[in-house]
Protein backbone atom coordinates (compact mmCIF):
# COMPACT_ATOMS: atom_id res chain seq x y z
CA UNK A 1 0.00 0.00 0.00
CA UNK A 2 2.84 2.35 0.91
CA UNK A 3 4.43 1.63 -2.46
CA UNK A 4 1.16 2.50 -4.25
CA UNK A 5 0.82 5.78 -2.32
CA UNK A 6 4.45 6.64 -3.10
CA UNK A 7 3.91 5.99 -6.81
CA UNK A 8 0.75 8.16 -6.85
CA UNK A 9 2.52 10.99 -5.07
CA UNK A 10 5.48 10.76 -7.46
CA UNK A 11 3.10 10.86 -10.45
CA UNK A 12 1.36 13.99 -9.10
CA UNK A 13 4.68 15.76 -8.60
CA UNK A 14 5.79 14.80 -12.10
CA UNK A 15 2.59 16.14 -13.66
CA UNK A 16 2.96 19.38 -11.73
CA UNK A 17 6.52 19.77 -12.98
CA UNK A 18 5.36 19.32 -16.57
CA UNK A 19 3.06 22.36 -16.60
CA UNK A 20 3.59 24.38 -19.76
CA UNK A 21 6.35 26.95 -19.40
CA UNK A 22 4.62 29.26 -21.84
CA UNK A 23 1.38 29.39 -19.87
CA UNK A 24 1.46 32.84 -18.21
CA UNK A 25 -1.37 31.89 -15.82
CA UNK A 26 1.00 29.54 -14.00
CA UNK A 27 3.53 32.30 -13.41
CA UNK A 28 4.37 32.99 -9.75
CA UNK A 29 7.50 35.02 -10.43
CA UNK A 30 8.33 36.56 -7.04
CA UNK A 31 4.98 38.25 -6.56
CA UNK A 32 4.40 39.21 -10.22
CA UNK A 33 1.02 37.82 -11.25
CA UNK A 34 -0.37 37.32 -14.76
CA UNK A 35 -3.74 39.06 -15.20
CA UNK A 36 -4.82 38.87 -18.85
CA UNK A 37 -3.88 38.97 -22.52
CA UNK A 38 -5.17 41.81 -24.69
CA UNK A 39 -5.38 40.65 -28.30
CA UNK A 40 -3.84 42.68 -31.12
CA UNK A 41 -3.93 42.37 -34.89
CA UNK A 42 -0.59 44.00 -35.63
CA UNK A 43 2.75 44.07 -33.86
CA UNK A 44 2.37 46.32 -30.76
CA UNK A 45 5.35 48.68 -30.95
CA UNK A 46 4.33 51.42 -28.53
CA UNK A 47 1.87 51.83 -25.63
CA UNK A 48 0.22 54.74 -23.83
CA UNK A 49 -2.20 54.80 -20.89
CA UNK A 50 -4.55 57.47 -19.57
CA UNK A 51 -7.25 56.82 -16.99
CA UNK A 52 -8.97 53.61 -18.16
CA UNK A 53 -7.75 53.81 -21.75
CA UNK A 54 -4.91 51.82 -23.29
CA UNK A 55 -3.58 53.00 -26.66
CA UNK A 56 -1.38 50.78 -28.80
CA UNK A 57 0.54 51.50 -32.02
CA UNK A 58 0.36 48.28 -34.05
CA UNK A 59 2.64 48.90 -37.03
CA UNK A 60 0.86 47.83 -40.24
CA UNK A 61 -2.45 47.43 -38.38
CA UNK A 62 -2.84 51.08 -37.35
CA UNK A 63 -3.67 51.88 -33.73
CA UNK A 64 -6.10 50.54 -31.15
CA UNK A 65 -7.97 51.92 -28.14
CA UNK A 66 -8.75 49.35 -25.44
CA UNK A 67 -10.17 49.31 -21.94
CA UNK A 68 -7.07 48.79 -19.82
CA UNK A 69 -9.01 46.86 -17.16
CA UNK A 70 -11.21 44.52 -19.20
CA UNK A 71 -8.94 44.41 -22.24
CA UNK A 72 -11.96 44.91 -24.51
CA UNK A 73 -11.44 46.79 -27.77
CA UNK A 74 -13.05 50.25 -27.86
CA UNK A 75 -11.82 51.35 -31.29
CA UNK A 76 -9.47 50.12 -33.99
CA UNK A 77 -8.29 52.68 -36.55
CA UNK A 78 -6.49 51.78 -39.77
CA UNK A 79 -7.18 54.90 -41.88
CA UNK A 80 -7.20 58.69 -41.59
CA UNK A 81 -8.72 61.56 -43.58
CA UNK A 82 -10.32 60.34 -46.77
CA UNK A 83 -9.64 56.67 -46.11
CA UNK A 84 -5.88 57.03 -46.42
CA UNK A 85 -4.28 53.95 -44.84
CA UNK A 86 -2.11 53.97 -41.76
CA UNK A 87 0.73 51.88 -43.11
CA UNK A 88 3.38 51.69 -40.38
CA UNK A 89 2.23 53.17 -37.07
CA UNK A 90 5.33 53.27 -34.86
CA UNK A 91 4.52 55.64 -31.96
CA UNK A 92 1.41 56.64 -30.03
CA UNK A 93 1.18 59.54 -27.54
CA UNK A 94 -1.86 60.94 -25.72
CA UNK A 95 -2.48 64.55 -24.65
CA UNK A 96 -4.99 64.35 -21.85
CA UNK A 97 -5.81 68.05 -21.62
CA UNK A 98 -7.14 68.24 -25.19
CA UNK A 99 -7.99 64.56 -25.51
CA UNK A 100 -5.77 64.37 -28.58
CA UNK A 101 -4.01 61.20 -29.67
CA UNK A 102 -0.83 61.60 -31.72
CA UNK A 103 0.60 58.84 -33.86
CA UNK A 104 3.78 58.66 -35.93
CA UNK A 105 3.32 56.77 -39.17
CA UNK A 106 5.53 55.99 -42.15
CA UNK A 107 3.85 56.35 -45.53
CA UNK A 108 6.21 57.62 -48.18
CA UNK A 109 7.02 60.84 -46.31
CA UNK A 110 6.80 60.16 -42.58
CA UNK A 111 4.22 62.20 -40.68
CA UNK A 112 2.56 62.81 -37.34
CA UNK A 113 -1.24 62.53 -37.36
CA UNK A 114 -3.49 63.50 -34.51
CA UNK A 115 -7.02 62.44 -33.61
CA UNK A 116 -9.66 63.82 -31.27
CA UNK A 117 -10.58 60.97 -28.91
CA UNK A 118 -13.14 62.82 -26.79
CA UNK A 119 -15.30 59.83 -27.71
CA UNK A 120 -12.77 56.98 -27.50
CA UNK A 121 -15.05 54.71 -29.51
CA UNK A 122 -14.94 57.10 -32.48
CA UNK A 123 -11.54 58.79 -32.91
CA UNK A 124 -11.84 61.78 -35.26
CA UNK A 125 -8.90 62.60 -37.52
CA UNK A 126 -7.96 66.29 -37.19
CA UNK A 127 -4.83 66.82 -39.22
CA UNK A 128 -1.32 65.61 -39.92
CA UNK A 129 1.99 67.36 -39.41
CA UNK A 130 4.56 67.01 -42.17
CA UNK A 131 7.83 68.66 -43.04
CA UNK A 132 10.99 67.54 -41.30
CA UNK A 133 9.18 64.54 -39.89
CA UNK A 134 11.25 61.79 -41.48
CA UNK A 135 12.83 59.15 -39.26
CA UNK A 136 11.32 60.32 -35.98
CA UNK A 137 12.57 58.18 -33.12
CA UNK A 138 10.64 59.54 -30.15
CA UNK A 139 7.89 62.01 -29.23
CA UNK A 140 7.04 63.72 -25.95
CA UNK A 141 4.01 65.97 -25.61
CA UNK A 142 4.00 69.01 -23.36
CA UNK A 143 1.11 69.80 -20.98
CA UNK A 144 -1.51 71.89 -22.76
CA UNK A 145 -4.19 74.39 -21.87
CA UNK A 146 -7.49 73.19 -23.38
CA UNK A 147 -8.50 76.81 -24.02
CA UNK A 148 -5.30 77.49 -25.97
CA UNK A 149 -5.18 77.20 -29.74
CA UNK A 150 -1.83 75.46 -29.92
CA UNK A 151 0.06 72.46 -28.63
CA UNK A 152 3.73 71.65 -28.35
CA UNK A 153 5.85 68.53 -28.43
CA UNK A 154 9.47 67.46 -28.51
CA UNK A 155 10.84 64.90 -30.91
CA UNK A 156 14.13 63.28 -31.79
CA UNK A 157 15.13 61.95 -35.18
CA UNK A 158 17.37 62.16 -38.21
CA UNK A 159 16.25 65.37 -39.90
CA UNK A 160 18.13 65.90 -43.13
CA UNK A 161 21.82 66.17 -42.36
CA UNK A 162 21.89 65.58 -38.60
CA UNK A 163 20.20 63.98 -35.62
CA UNK A 164 18.23 66.60 -33.72
CA UNK A 165 15.96 67.28 -30.78
CA UNK A 166 13.22 69.70 -31.82
CA UNK A 167 10.52 71.50 -29.89
CA UNK A 168 7.55 72.12 -32.15
CA UNK A 169 4.79 74.63 -31.51
CA UNK A 170 1.68 74.00 -33.56
CA UNK A 171 -1.46 76.12 -33.94
CA UNK A 172 -4.41 73.86 -34.62
CA UNK A 173 -6.76 76.74 -35.49
CA UNK A 174 -4.87 77.90 -38.56
CA UNK A 175 -6.94 77.69 -41.75
CA UNK A 176 -4.48 75.24 -43.26
CA UNK A 177 -2.33 73.82 -40.46
CA UNK A 178 -0.06 71.63 -42.54
CA UNK A 179 3.34 72.20 -40.96
CA UNK A 180 4.89 72.94 -37.62
CA UNK A 181 7.04 75.83 -36.38
CA UNK A 182 10.28 74.81 -34.72
CA UNK A 183 10.98 76.97 -31.67
CA UNK A 184 13.96 74.93 -30.45
CA UNK A 185 16.49 72.81 -32.30
CA UNK A 186 19.47 71.04 -30.74
CA UNK A 187 21.76 69.32 -33.23
CA UNK A 188 23.70 66.34 -31.94
CA UNK A 189 27.25 65.49 -32.90
CA UNK A 190 26.24 61.81 -32.74
CA UNK A 191 23.33 59.56 -33.51
CA UNK A 192 20.51 59.72 -30.95
CA UNK A 193 17.64 57.63 -29.69
CA UNK A 194 14.82 58.16 -27.23
CA UNK A 195 14.85 61.02 -24.75
CA UNK A 196 13.22 62.42 -21.62
CA UNK A 197 12.55 66.13 -21.12
CA UNK A 198 12.37 67.58 -17.61
CA UNK A 199 10.07 70.60 -18.03
CA UNK A 200 10.76 71.87 -14.48
CA UNK A 201 14.50 72.27 -15.14
CA UNK A 202 14.45 72.72 -18.94
CA UNK A 203 16.84 69.82 -19.28
CA UNK A 204 16.76 67.26 -22.05
CA UNK A 205 18.26 63.83 -21.41
CA UNK A 206 19.07 62.19 -24.72
CA UNK A 207 20.22 58.64 -25.38
CA UNK A 208 23.17 58.82 -27.74
CA UNK A 209 23.51 55.10 -28.39
CA UNK A 210 27.20 54.09 -28.41
CA UNK A 211 28.14 57.59 -27.18
CA UNK A 212 26.23 57.22 -23.90
CA UNK A 213 23.84 59.69 -22.25
CA UNK A 214 23.80 63.46 -22.80
CA UNK A 215 22.12 66.17 -20.74
CA UNK A 216 21.32 69.45 -22.54
CA UNK A 217 20.17 72.84 -21.32
CA UNK A 218 17.15 73.54 -23.52
CA UNK A 219 17.54 77.31 -23.13
CA UNK A 220 21.20 77.62 -24.10
CA UNK A 221 21.31 74.40 -26.18
CA UNK A 222 24.58 73.55 -24.47
CA UNK A 223 25.77 70.20 -23.12
CA UNK A 224 25.65 70.19 -19.31
CA UNK A 225 26.74 66.62 -18.64
CA UNK A 226 27.48 63.38 -20.42
CA UNK A 227 28.43 59.86 -19.44
CA UNK A 228 29.63 56.93 -21.50
CA UNK A 229 28.53 53.37 -20.84
CA UNK A 230 29.68 49.89 -21.79
CA UNK A 231 26.62 49.46 -24.01
CA UNK A 232 24.49 51.60 -26.33
CA UNK A 233 21.95 53.82 -24.60
CA UNK A 234 18.64 53.30 -26.44
CA UNK A 235 16.16 54.70 -23.92
CA UNK A 236 16.17 56.91 -20.83
CA UNK A 237 13.63 57.87 -18.18
CA UNK A 238 14.43 60.53 -15.55
CA UNK A 239 12.78 60.64 -12.14
CA UNK A 240 13.68 62.40 -8.88
CA UNK A 241 17.29 63.07 -9.83
CA UNK A 242 18.03 59.66 -11.35
CA UNK A 243 18.21 58.51 -14.97
CA UNK A 244 17.22 54.93 -15.78
CA UNK A 245 18.80 53.55 -18.93
CA UNK A 246 18.13 50.72 -21.35
CA UNK A 247 21.76 50.26 -22.40
CA UNK A 248 21.35 47.58 -25.09
CA UNK A 249 24.17 45.06 -24.54
CA UNK A 250 25.08 46.90 -21.32
CA UNK A 251 21.76 45.99 -19.69
CA UNK A 252 19.92 48.23 -17.20
CA UNK A 253 21.67 51.17 -15.52
CA UNK A 254 20.90 53.89 -12.99
CA UNK A 255 22.69 57.24 -13.21
CA UNK A 256 22.65 59.91 -10.49
CA UNK A 257 21.96 63.06 -12.53
CA UNK A 258 21.46 65.40 -9.58
CA UNK A 259 25.02 65.01 -8.33
CA UNK A 260 28.16 64.05 -10.23
CA UNK A 261 26.34 62.41 -13.15
CA UNK A 262 27.72 59.01 -12.22
CA UNK A 263 26.52 55.44 -12.51
CA UNK A 264 25.34 54.01 -9.19
CA UNK A 265 23.86 50.64 -10.23
CA UNK A 266 23.86 48.24 -13.15
CA UNK A 267 22.28 44.90 -14.04
CA UNK A 268 23.34 42.82 -17.06
CA UNK A 269 20.53 41.48 -19.26
CA UNK A 270 21.64 38.52 -21.42
CA UNK A 271 19.67 39.93 -24.36
CA UNK A 272 19.59 43.55 -25.50
CA UNK A 273 17.83 46.04 -23.19
CA UNK A 274 15.83 48.26 -25.56
CA UNK A 275 13.23 50.28 -23.61
CA UNK A 276 12.64 51.20 -19.97
CA UNK A 277 9.63 52.43 -17.97
CA UNK A 278 9.61 53.63 -14.34
CA UNK A 279 7.35 54.71 -11.51
CA UNK A 280 8.04 55.51 -7.86
CA UNK A 281 8.89 51.95 -6.82
CA UNK A 282 9.62 49.93 -9.93
CA UNK A 283 11.42 49.94 -13.26
CA UNK A 284 10.71 47.51 -16.08
CA UNK A 285 13.00 46.80 -19.01
CA UNK A 286 12.10 45.25 -22.36
CA UNK A 287 14.81 42.82 -23.44
CA UNK A 288 13.58 41.40 -26.74
CA UNK A 289 14.10 37.64 -26.83
CA UNK A 290 14.91 37.62 -23.11
CA UNK A 291 11.51 38.91 -22.06
CA UNK A 292 11.06 41.53 -19.36
CA UNK A 293 13.01 42.44 -16.24
CA UNK A 294 11.32 44.15 -13.29
CA UNK A 295 13.41 45.99 -10.68
CA UNK A 296 12.66 47.46 -7.27
CA UNK A 297 13.95 51.06 -7.37
CA UNK A 298 12.23 52.42 -4.24
CA UNK A 299 15.80 53.24 -3.15
CA UNK A 300 17.81 53.69 -6.38
CA UNK A 301 21.07 53.25 -4.46
CA UNK A 302 19.91 49.80 -3.35
CA UNK A 303 18.06 48.68 -6.47
CA UNK A 304 17.36 44.97 -6.88
CA UNK A 305 15.85 42.53 -9.36
CA UNK A 306 12.21 41.88 -8.50
CA UNK A 307 11.32 39.40 -11.25
CA UNK A 308 12.23 38.15 -14.70
CA UNK A 309 9.49 37.18 -17.17
CA UNK A 310 11.09 34.91 -19.74
CA UNK A 311 10.61 34.52 -23.49
CA UNK A 312 8.52 31.40 -22.82
CA UNK A 313 6.13 33.51 -20.76
CA UNK A 314 5.96 36.79 -22.68
CA UNK A 315 7.58 36.17 -26.08
CA UNK A 316 9.67 38.79 -27.87
CA UNK A 317 9.08 42.07 -26.02
CA UNK A 318 8.98 45.33 -27.99
CA UNK A 319 8.28 47.67 -25.09
CA UNK A 320 6.81 47.81 -21.59
CA UNK A 321 4.67 50.31 -19.67
CA UNK A 322 4.05 50.63 -15.92
CA UNK A 323 0.71 51.89 -14.63
CA UNK A 324 0.85 51.88 -10.83
CA UNK A 325 1.59 48.28 -9.89
CA UNK A 326 0.32 46.99 -13.23
CA UNK A 327 2.73 46.32 -16.07
CA UNK A 328 1.68 46.11 -19.72
CA UNK A 329 4.03 44.16 -21.99
CA UNK A 330 3.87 44.66 -25.75
CA UNK A 331 4.86 41.31 -27.22
CA UNK A 332 5.46 40.57 -30.87
CA UNK A 333 4.30 36.97 -30.28
CA UNK A 334 1.52 37.24 -27.69
CA UNK A 335 -0.15 40.63 -28.06
CA UNK A 336 -0.32 42.83 -24.94
CA UNK A 337 0.12 41.04 -21.63
CA UNK A 338 -0.99 42.54 -18.35
CA UNK A 339 0.75 41.58 -15.11
CA UNK A 340 0.36 42.84 -11.55
CA UNK A 341 3.22 43.44 -9.12
CA UNK A 342 2.16 42.39 -5.63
Amino acid sequence: MKQVMFLLLSLMLLLGACAKANDPVNNSNNGVEYIKTISTVGDPLDLEISDNLLFSAEDQAGFRVSDKNSGEQIAWVTTYGYMSPLTETKLVKYQKENKFLFIFDREGQDYIAYFDVTDPAHPVFKDKVQGDTNYIIDLQLLPANPADSSFSFYRTGNFGTSYQLKKCDYNRNKPQPTSDVDSLTIRFPYTCGKFDFDVSTNRAYVSARQNGLYCYDALTKSILHSIDTNGEVLDVKVQNGYAYLADRQGGFKIINVSGNFEQIWSFPTPSFATTVTVNTNYAAVAAGTNGTYIFNISDPNKASLKAHLTFAEVGYVNTVLLDGNDIYIASRDKGILKYHIN
